[in-house]
């Protein structure tokens, strides 16, 4: 049997869009630094900081995804990669849209897309994983970074 894999990887459009949205905050930061290094008394080099914090915010967006696979969930953020294999699962918590997958001394958080969900039930039920309702939801990794 062929391994499922889905992923929440931004494509098509959005991707672009964040792209073009980066390379302006990109050209507006340097032109602001630009000015600063013409006249140092002006404040241009707030506004340079400013866009170049529009430059860092899509790329670390367009990094971050979420996949999974019929053998398991993993996030890949700017600050690491975090797994666990469904195996490893003892119960999920959620809150409606942050789902906290929990095994013994691990847990892994996502926010779900409609793209994951159909995927992730059909793991859940099919393996009779717990859900519990709660308000609150941890949202932090716990023993479950990924080497390398």
């Amino acid at each position: 049997m062929t391994e499922q894999i889905v992923t929440t990887r931004i494509h098509g459009l959005f991707l672009w869009i964040v792209r073009i949205v980066a390379a302006l905050a990109l050209a507006m930061a340097l032109v602001f630094l630009f000015l600063w290094i013409l006249k140092p008394a002006n404040d241009a080099w707030i506004i340079a900081l400013l866009f170049g914090f529009f430059v860092v915010l899509p790329w670390l967006v367009a990094i971050t995804y979420v996949e999974m696979s019929d053998q398991y969930i993993l996030v890949n953020t700017f600050y690491g990669r975090f797994k666990i294999d469904w195996d490893e699962v003892e119960y999920v918590e959620t809150n409606g849209h942050t789902y906290a997958f929990i095994g013994k001394y691990k847990r892994v958080v996502i926010i779900i897309s409609k793209k994951l969900s159909d995927f992730m039930w059909r793991q859940i039920k099919s393996r009779n994983i717990e859900v519990r309702e709660s308000a609150f939801v941890p949202n932090t990794q716990k023993n479950t970074r990924v080497k390398g």
